[in-house]
């Protein structure tokens, strides 16, 4: 029986080609269209032959490469088109799957990254399917369309080729006529009976190709740089590297009318003055004066107050451990154009009271929060919120009758450690009613602390954010955690503790080797408590999940955490709870519960050694893809109208993190150290959904929903306190020891060097009134888009505005007013900050354009900042 000719053994060169084809002008048409609204119609249409040169150049250099015959050259250039057809198709069905899954497209520099780290490639191969999926439509296509594309290009080339013979140029003239005939059975000379076409193709060809060439070279270089780039060679990416320099001194801030010297703040107590510019007596003092408070040991993470010898003089400044070495200096708070302090003013009077109250709140622990993918509208959600209405819209005329129950009930604890309400009916004074199996708060309504009221993230990306909350530093505008390869340019908070320690004369070396799984198996000495102020500070930071993922564990380290424990530990037979109760929830790691044992043993431990414990526990069941523990029952937020699957998700499992958040809550009761321990409760970043923009998750995603998280400084004994405030996680910091010395949880000595300790960092303490502006500076908020380096949000506490600036031409400006449009369904976008200018000023007038020039041109010299700051090789300019 014969074969079928669809199916006998052919050469694989047509079919590799036609994968080049279909691969290339694919990905190059979903580039383009994730682009065009950002592109005037006239102006696409006109540069589009421009935007496809490259892809056609690719195109013929794969049928010359794969036109096959013999001898080496030829056979390795066969080698080499096949290698570039498989890397096409690969690149292609991952672009397709990646828009598939968040409706955006690969950075292939952040790529190479991901791909270097196992943690990370967990993560990406949760989106096989769709990669799959892809890959088989591709392939599909290929097929179909081999050997067509193969012999149509090879007859096409071949046509061409002919100008380049000056015997054939006669052909381009009209009416002439050739006779040659070819017997080139793959179709690379034309045949006889297109001799008249051959008279017009050429002039054809000779118009297009002079008319690209021109378009290439007057169109504007963004967009169409990027967008031209075909994408083989925006795979190169993934490998490339840049050429990059140190700074030696700081970029010059770019308003230099705001920090003129009738503008500058005198010294006063603890305050270092405020004096931006040239050199002056306070910058001097600053710079050569040895702090009182400084101890003869310090911990790491002061790198920058070791140039002070122990007679006071000024020595040489420790050196950083990254390669720029000690270029470009060290953050200096009294020329720091930016900083805006309100440590000047009183706290707010609802807590002046507790704080003159010698028997008023008592720090002796301080657990700080971090969870993952927490959005502030979930924090808790509300009555008519939008989250709220588009579950509600999800039913559509079968709304179940306990609808609002269901949505009361789901963020319950985060109702009560805030003070919001479900319901603008429900009075925030009056406790909420007892639910079985629920945590129920002990406290009147009137106390439990600070809700903070406008509050977001300073990077949507994890540990970028942490490094906010536990340093008070902004980061690095560069993809993933390039700031483990340098030295923070703060100390952070388990830095601070043994800062602490060590004025007190206590000891922290030998360190507890934070890798060790039996760092807190410490048998017990008693209950008998000392004085809070002798006792000795231990950091501890636990999580359920891998801490390999980009570099985290080398940032704990980094941090200076004395212990840890993660998913390794957990898993380690060695480990005092081994083995885990439950299966990994996801690709990362464990639920929460795995480590509610090790919280509470820290806690005992650091009890029953008469310690103060910082605790750092991150969770992750908030991160995608969103599994519930196997004992928790799930339930229906969204209705079958519409596809809401992800967000139902991501209801319930922000309801399984309420209910955590109260089981930790119930620890700390358990254990005796509800009523001294400080619980800061912030989210790392929030989450976009398809509900939101047509861009998820938060990766390369500029939406506001990324960005607003919860901030709550919890303690019993502190007054409800609503504090509205712009601000970021970089305020975090101070504000705690700010709150370690109002309610005098420090001795002496302590509190001495935390009241000067406060003064060395850029956030603004939330005990006391929020300053918007001053003088003319904005207090102006960054946060960093994930992955790191391609885009900066920039807003103040000043104005309702939020402009997104690029930092490479991949991507445009984007404005948005957040008072008038609050969830962003209404942004402008432009390539330059004067294209969108123009619009800005046509919808929302002269004030919101001089803005969005303002805020571009801070958050450049920002960006610049951070590089010299953190001794960090920038790259260079074009």
């Amino acid at each position: 029986m014969p074969i079928p000719k669809m199916f006998a053994a052919r050469s694989p060169r047509p079919l590799f080609f036609s994968m080049a084809f279909i691969c290339s002008l694919a990905s190059k048409t979903l580039h383009v269209g994730l682009h065009a609204n950002t592109i005037s119609f006239l102006d696409l249409l006109i540069y589009l032959p421009s935007v496809y040169l490259q892809d056609v150049l690719l195109i013929c250099l794969e049928r010359i490469l794969l036109h096959g015959g013999g001898g080496v050259l030829l056979l390795i250039g066969g080698f080499l088109g096949a290698f570039i057809s498989i890397a096409t198709f690969i690149g292609c069905s991952c672009l397709f799957g990646f828009w598939f899954v968040t409706g955006s497209e690969i950075q292939w520099s952040a790529a190479g990254s991901v791909a270097q780290d196992p943690a990370a490639m967990k993560m990406m191969s949760s989106g096989i399917i769709p990669v799959t999926l892809s890959g088989i439509a591709l392939f599909t296509l290929s097929f179909i369309a081999t050997p067509f594309l193969y012999n149509k290009v090879g007859a096409w080339l071949a046509t061409l080729s002919l100008l380049f013979n000056p015997k054939n140029w006669s052909m381009c003239i009209p009416g002439r006529k050739r006779t040659t005939k070819s017997e080139d059975t793959e179709g690379l000379i034309a045949p006889a009976e297109n001799e008249r076409k051959c008279q017009v193709w050429p002039i054809v060809f000779l118009v297009i190709f002079i008319t690209t060439v021109v378009l290439t070279c007057v169109r504007p270089t963004v967009p169409y740089r990027h967008i031209s780039m075909t994408l083989p060679v925006a795979m190169l990416g993934m490998v490339s590297s840049d050429d990059r320099k140190c700074f030696t001194t700081g970029p010059s801030f770019p308003f230099p009318n705001l920090i003129e010297e009738k503008l500058w703040e005198a010294p006063k107590d603890e305050y270092n003055g405020w004096a931006p510019g040239s050199n002056n007596e306070w910058v001097e003092k600053y710079e050569t004066q040895r702090p009182g408070w400084l101890p003869d040991t310090l911990p790491k993470g002061f790198w920058r107050w070791q140039k002070f010898g122990k007679d006071g003089k000024e020595g040489i400044i420790a050196q950083p451990k990254n390669e720029c070495g000690g270029v470009g200096g060290y953050y200096n708070p009294v020329t720091d154009p930016m900083r805006i302090s309100n440590l000047d003013l009183k706290p707010l009077p609802e807590l002046q009271k507790i704080f003159d109250d010698k028997t008023g709140a008592v720090i002796t622990h301080v657990v700080l929060l971090t969870l993952e993918s927490t959005r502030k509208e979930l924090f808790p959600i509300q009555k008519d919120s939008f989250l709220y209405n588009e579950a509600r819209k999800s039913w559509g005329d079968k709304i179940p009758a306990d609808f609002d129950e269901r949505l009361n009930l789901m963020t319950r604890v985060a109702q009560q450690v805030t003070g919001d309400r479900f319901s603008p009916d429900d009075d925030p004074l009056q406790p909420l009613k007892p639910v079985e199996g629920q945590w129920q708060d002990y406290v009147p309504p009137d106390m439990g602390g600070i809700n903070v009221r406008g509050a977001i993230t300073g990077s949507t990306l994890s540990f970028k954010s942490v490094l906010g909350s536990h340093c008070g530093v902004g980061p690095l505008t560069e993809n993933f955690l390039e700031e483990v390869t340098t030295d923070i340019y703060q100390p952070c908070l388990p830095q601070i503790f043994k800062l602490f320690n060590n004025i007190k004369g206590i000891k922290n070396e030998p360190e507890i080797d934070p890798d060790d799984v039996n760092a807190f198996n410490i048998s017990s000495i008693g209950h008998d408590r000392e004085d809070i102020h002798q006792r000795k500070w231990k950091s501890v930071f636990m999580q359920a999940v891998t801490d390999t993922y980009d570099r985290q564990d080398k940032q704990n380290k980094q941090i200076g955490f004395d212990a840890k424990i993660a998913k390794s530990d957990l898993e380690n037979p060695s480990s005092k709870f081994w083995p885990p109760k439950q299966a990994a929830a996801n690709y990362f790691g464990y639920s929460e519960e795995e480590i509610m044992p090790y919280l509470r043993n820290a806690i005992e431990t650091a009890t029953a050694n008469k310690e103060r414990l910082f605790l750092s526990h991150f969770t992750s069941s908030t991160h995608h893809p969103w599994v519930l523990p196997e004992n928790f029952d799930r339930t229906d937020y969204f209705g079958p109208r519409g596809s809401h699957e992800s967000m139902d998700k991501f209801f319930n499992v922000n309801h399984f993190s309420d209910v955590w958040i109260g089981r930790v809550l119930d620890l700390l009761k358990d254990t005796g150290i509800a009523n001294e321990t400080l619980v800061v409760i912030v989210g790392d970043h929030g989450q976009a959904f398809k509900e939101d923009s047509e861009m998820t998750g938060a990766y390369e995603n500029p939406h506001i929903s990324n960005f607003r998280v919860p901030i709550v400084f919890r303690h019993p004994h502190l007054p409800r306190v609503h504090v509205e405030a712009n601000a970021t996680s970089i305020a975090i910091l101070p504000t705690i020891l700010d709150l370690l010395v109002k309610t005098k949880s420090l001795g002496d000595k302590d509190s001495s060097a935390a009241k000067h300790l406060i003064h060395e960092y850029e956030g603004q303490s939330l005990i006391r009134p929020y300053i918007s502006s001053k003088n003319g500076r904005q207090a102006w908020n960054f946060g960093i888009i994930n992955a790191g380096g391609t885009m900066l949000a920039v807003s103040s506490a000043a104005s309702p505005y939020r402009l997104i600036v690029p930092l490479v031409d991949s991507f445009g400006y984007r404005f948005t007013d957040t008072k008038t449009d609050p969830v962003e369904k209404d942004p402008l976008e432009g390539w330059s900050v004067t294209d969108l200018g123009i619009a800005v000023k046509k919808k929302y007038g002269e004030e919101a354009e001089k803005w969005i020039h303002e805020a571009d041109a801070i958050a450049r010299w920002w960006s610049s900042e951070r590089h010299r700051l953190y001794h960090y090789k920038e790259k260079d300019s074009d």
